[in-house]
């Protein structure tokens, strides 16, 4: 039984194309942002072949900047 139902307008997506397809990148990934206290909303991926994947999440819109910032410096990492 669902008792509540409740919206958030305060998202966005983030996507990171063409990111190295291999066991754990996504864990890296979210542990980025987890150890500064970022919380993702929601995780989506797809292969897009050659080794490579998409991975889109959702996290507060006041986070973006930081978010971005972070994935920015750790880049290199993710492929």
């Amino acid at each position: 039984m669902i008792d509540k139902i409740e919206l958030n307008t305060n998202i966005i997506k983030v996507t990171l194309r063409g990111v190295v397809d291999r066991y754990g990148i996504a864990a890296d990934i979210f542990s980025t942002l987890g150890e500064h206290g970022l919380n993702v909303e929601l995780i989506s991926t797809s292969s897009t072949g050659r080794g490579r994947a998409d991975i889109s999440f959702a996290v507060l819109q006041a986070d973006l900047d930081e978010v971005v910032r972070l994935l920015d410096t750790a880049k290199g990492n993710f492929g």
